[in-house]
């Protein structure tokens, strides 16, 4: 789920929380840049 509420993946519910795959789309959402959107 992305910070703006998007899926971004979807993982099988057997995954090891520590798989390489699932640690590396986490990395990745992390570290993309947050949009601000400014209040009414």
């Amino acid at each position: 789920m992305g910070r703006d509420g998007q899926v971004l993946a979807d993982f099988p519910s057997a995954m090891d929380p520590e798989a390489p795959a699932l640690e590396a789309a986490v990395q990745q959402a992390l570290a993309a840049p947050v949009a601000f959107q400014s209040a009414p």
